[in-house]
């Protein structure tokens, strides 16, 4: 089966005028590199457009607006910050494409030879592959419908953590494929982080260690009548999605590494693993690497392994009428 083409915009309004056309030729290496890929595995590559910009959270929001009305999109959370995103569009003729958008100051230098370029662009544009996937596992209309339910919750979360880990899987393949060292042997994408003083390791040990009191506090300032529910849920519940898709990134680097072990050790040492992710670390570490599974199995395995760690942290889900209810109660000691 050959790739269906389709018309891929390339905007970089956020690039300097200067460096626009060269920033334009290197996201078209790149792109074609993923193109390549899709047609090896006889996918689709759904691409609509990818735009560089000095408005993120703006021109993310006017997707969201577009598609279904959302707005309010803020890219910097608690210890955490988004520097792209990968969105789903209805196109003219009625079919889904994708849209990445990339915030141009959070990069630097807009060329192959910038780790952070390369490695962000590849990111997000095998997250294209991968959405693709998900669209014809699901089928158009479950997997664009809203997330109003405790299932279409959990099992985003869950895939979500699980695509983290094997679109980094795939960005390392090809980063040795583009990328050398100093001896001129392949580099992988934990190497070219560890040049940049990127330290994986540490950020997730320091996000393990300040969770407790971090979900003790909201917990409490909602006990209190400090907090109400909608705010709770819009600080907690980010919080724990983005140490779990943390959890991810740095699994996709060091599993199989010298220091995995080690690392391994440090995370079930803190409170947070003991009191929160008790054996659920495991089950979600397991599945990660789990080339055997289904994916459907391994999302559902996931799945309750997060709302189990939700649960310990004082948070349950229930379907409703009217969307999704959660229950708060204090977290487990």
């Amino acid at each position: 089966m050959s790739n269906i083409r389709r018309e891929q915009t390339i905007e970089v309004p956020g690039v300097p005028k200067e460096f626009q056309s060269l920033a334009k030729k290197d996201i078209g290496i790149l792109l074609n590199i993923i193109a390549a890929i899709a047609d090896a595995q006889e996918k689709q590559f759904l691409l609509n457009k990818i735009r560089v910009t000095d408005c993120f959270e703006d021109d993310v929001d006017r997707v969201l607006i577009e598609r279904s009305g959302f707005t309010g999109y803020v890219a910097a959370r608690n210890n955490a910050r988004a520097i792209a995103k990968t969105l789903w569009i209805r196109a003219q003729q009625g079919d889904i494409s994708f849209v990445v958008i990339i915030d141009a100051q959070q990069i630097g230098s807009w060329e192959l030879r910038n780790p952070r370029f390369l490695t962000t662009i590849l990111h997000e544009l095998i997250h294209v592959l991968y959405e693709e996937g998900h669209l014809k596992r699901q089928g158009e209309e479950e997997y664009t419908a809203y997330p109003d339910t405790r299932v279409r919750w959990l099992n985003g979360w869950a895939t979500s953590v699980l695509d983290e880990y094997d679109v980094d899987r795939l960005v390392d393949v090809l980063v040795g494929r583009i990328a050398t060292n100093n001896d001129g042997q392949p580099c992988s994408l934990r190497e070219l982080d560890e040049a940049q003083g990127i330290d994986w390791v540490q950020w997730l040990v320091d996000r393990f260690n300040r969770m407790p009191c971090f979900i003790e506090e909201k917990i409490w300032q909602f006990q209190t009548r400090q907090m109400g529910i909608d705010d709770l849920a819009t600080v907690v519940i980010p919080d724990i999605k983005d140490l779990l898709k943390l959890l991810s990134h740095t699994a996709s680097r060091y599993m199989g590494t010298e220091r995995w072990p080690e690392i391994i050790v440090q995370i079930k040492e803190t409170d947070t693993s003991q009191r929160f992710f008790k054996e659920h670390l495991d089950t979600i570490i397991g599945q990660l690497d789990d080339a055997q599974s289904p994916f459907e199995e391994s999302v559902q395995i996931v799945a309750h392994a997060v709302e189990e760690i939700f649960h310990n942290c004082g948070l349950s889900f229930q379907t409703v009428p009217e969307g999704v209810y959660i229950s708060v109660d204090s977290p487990s000691s």
